[in-house]
C-alpha cells in the first residue's frame, strides 16, 4: 500500500473517530449482500459514502488556515499544501523524515519532551524553512489511533510577526525604562488621596538618598521641608480641582538632611469616572539656579548700594520696546521726576540742545558700527540749570547681530 493510500485512509479513521469504525462500515454492507462477498463487494452506496468522507476529511485538512503535519513518534506521514507553503518543503520531501529537521536547535529538546508528554496544549517553537529561514511558531497536537498504533496530528501556526511585534515592544518598553529611569529630572508618581509614592525612577533616589523601598509606600510629605508642607497640600487640592501643576517651587530634604530646591509640574491621572486616581509628577532640581539668583540679586543690591554711594547712574534701554530701566540716582542726575517714563526721545529732550544732535551721531554709530559709545555732553534741568554728564554704555545684539539693548553708566562731572 502506498504512503499516499495510508494517507487517505488514515484521513478518513481520523474523520470517524478512530480505529475501525470504516471496517465495521464496510462490513455491514458486506453482510447486507447475504452472500459472503468480500468488502471489495460492497453496494455502490456504501463505498459512496466512504469516499465521500475522506473528501470531506481531505478539504478539511487541505483547505484550512493553518499547517497541518501527521506524524507516528516524530515521522512525518503527511503535511498539507498550508504547511508546505510555510515551509517551502514539499509532501514527499518530508515524508518518511524526522518532525525535528523542522525545528531549531534551542526548540528540540522542548518538541521531544511534549512528544512524550500528554498532547492538547499549545507551546511554542523556533521552526526552520527549507531555505533555514527561522520562523516562530505555535503547536498544538492530538492524539489518534490508526492500525492499533498511535498517530499524532498537529496544527502548525505562524506567529513570527506577532513574536516580532512582541520583541519590537519590549525593545521599546525597555528603551523608555531605561530613558525613565535615568532621566535628568525626578520622575514619581503620588496617590492624591493619601499622599504616598506609587513609583519613583532611579533620579528620584539619587535625589533624595533614600533607598526606592524606602520612598514607594511612603507619604510624599516625608520628603519635603516643614516649610513646603503648606505649599504641597495646596498644590495636590490644585491637581484635584485642575488636574495640572505647573512650576510649583518647593524644597526637598534629602536623608542626609541637605535641601534641595524643585520646581514642581504634575498632570492628573483620572479613571473612567473622571476621578483622579494618581499623578505623575516632576521635580527638576532649580538649588543651583535657586543660588544663583539669590547671588544675582545679592551683587544686584550691592551694586546699586555701590553706584548709589559713588553718585552713578545706571541704565538699560531695551531697543525693541524703546523702553529703558534707570536708577533713582539716573533721574537724579536729569532733574527728572523718577517715576518718570524714559524713552530714547524723552532723554534727547533732557540733553543741551547744543549736544543733542552730537549725542545722537555717536549712539547711532555705536548700534551701526559697534563704535565706542563714550560721551561728555550738558544737560539742563527743569530749574535752568545745566549740569555736565559723563556717559559710557555698551550694545548687546542677539543671534542674528541686531541690536537688542543699551546699557551703561552716567556720572556728574560738572564739578
Amino acid at each position: 500500500m502506498t504512503l499516499r493510500k495510508q494517507y487517505e485512509i488514515m484521513c478518513l479513521q481520523f474523520q470517524l473517530g478512530g480505529n475501525g469504525i470504516a471496517k465495521k462500515k464496510v462490513s455491514r454492507a458486506s453482510k447486507a449482500n447475504g452472500d459472503g462477498t468480500k468488502a471489495e463487494d460492497a453496494p455502490p452506496r456504501a463505498l459512496d459514502e466512504l469516499k465521500q468522507q475522506v473528501a470531506s476529511y481531505r478539504s478539511v485538512f487541505e483547505a484550512g488556515s493553518e499547517g497541518y503535519i501527521i506524524h507516528d513518534d516524530g515521522i512525518i506521514l503527511g503535511v498539507n499544501p498550508q504547511f508546505e507553503e510555510l515551509t517551502g518543503y514539499k509532501d514527499p520531501e518530508l515524508v518518511g523524515e524526522s518532525f525535528l529537521i523542522l525545528v531549531a536547535e534551542e526548540s528540540r529538546a522542548l518538541v521531544v519532551e511534549r512528544m512524550r508528554a500528554r498532547p492538547g496544549s499549545p507551546f511554542e517553537v523556533v521552526g526552520l524553512k527549507k531555505d533555514d529561514t527561522r520562523i516562530h511558531l505555535e503547536v498544538i497536537g492530538k492524539d489518534h489511533v490508526h492500525e492499533g498504533r498511535n498517530v499524532r496530528l498537529v496544527s502548525v501556526r505562524d506567529i513570527t510577526q506577532r513574536k516580532q511585534a512582541e520583541e519590537a515592544l519590549r525593545e521599546s518598553e525597555e528603551r523608555y525604562r531605561d530613558y525613565y529611569e535615568q532621566a535628568a529630572d525626578a520622575y514619581l508618581s503620588i496617590d492624591p488621596d493619601s499622599g504616598l509614592v506609587i513609583e519613583c525612577n532611579q533620579t528620584t533616589v539619587e535625589m533624595l538618598g533614600w533607598p526606592r523601598g524606602d520612598i514607594i509606600g511612603h507619604k510624599i510629605f516625608e520628603f519635603y521641608t516643614p516649610e513646603s508642607f503648606d505649599r504641597v497640600q495646596a498644590a495636590l487640592r490644585t491637581l484635584q480641582a485642575q488636574g495640572v501643576l505647573h512650576d510649583i517651587e518647593l524644597q526637598l530634604q534629602r536623608k542626609n538632611g541637605d535641601t534641595i530646591d524643585v520646581a514642581l509640574d504634575a498632570t492628573a491621572v483620572r479613571d473612567e469616572s473622571g476621578r483622579v486616581v494618581r499623578s505623575r509628577s516632576v521635580w527638576r532640581d532649580v538649588t543651583r539656579r535657586k543660588r544663583a539668583e539669590e547671588a544675582l540679586h545679592d551683587a544686584a543690591a550691592w551694586l546699586t548700594l555701590a553706584a548709589a554711594a559713588g553718585g552713578v547712574g545706571t541704565f538699560d534701554w531695551n531697543i525693541e520696546t524703546n523702553n529703558a530701566r534707570c536708577s533713582d540716582q539716573y533721574f537724579r542726575l536729569f532733574g527728572v521726576d523718577p517715576s518718570s517714563d524714559v524713552s530714547f526721545e524723552e532723554f534727547l529732550q533732557q540733553v543741551h540742545e547744543d549736544d543733542a544732535e552730537r549725542v545722537q551721531e555717536a549712539v547711532n554709530n555705536t548700534l551701526e558700527r559697534d563704535a565706542p559709545y563714550a560721551l561728555e555732553y550738558r544737560v539742563r534741568w527743569a530749574d535752568g540749570s545745566i549740569h555736565w554728564i559723563s556717559d559710557r554704555a555698551r550694545v548687546l545684539k542677539d543671534n542674528d547681530g541686531r541690536p537688542v539693548r543699551f546699557h551703561g553708566a552716567i556720572t556728574d562731572i560738572t564739578g
